[in-house]
């Protein structure tokens, strides 16, 4: 969520900076609130932009338009789509938890726990 407050901020930082180089005043920083887009499950997303707000099935493809648009590179776009793909189609969870079972010994106590 502080990714395009941080992009907005850069911008502004340069032009600033090239204003104070320059000799002239500098100009406020005011944030532009493009929306906000989450993934939620399998083929459930929310997307809340400025003048509208929906759910569902649509809402994870516009989720992944966008994701994928955003992407530099026609290989990095369509390497994203395939591993998407496949991993929609596998199940695959490639992101999890990893946790290994923990065992007591028999002499530890309690107060070493």
């Amino acid at each position: 969520m502080l990714a395009p407050v941080a992009q907005q901020q850069g911008k502004k930082l340069a032009k600033n900076l090239l204003n104070l180089i320059q000799n002239r005043s500098m100009e406020d920083f005011e944030y532009k609130n493009k929306g906000v887009m989450a993934t939620i499950g399998r083929k459930k997303a929310v997307v809340d932009l400025p003048h509208y707000k929906f759910q569902g099935g649509f809402a994870w493809l516009v989720w992944m338009f966008i994701h994928i648009f955003s992407l530099v590179g026609f290989r990095n776009k369509a390497v994203a789509f395939l591993d998407w793909l496949s991993n929609y189609f596998s199940y695959d969870r490639p992101l999890g938890l990893i946790i290994r079972p923990y065992y007591r010994t028999k002499t530890e106590t309690k107060s070493e726990q």
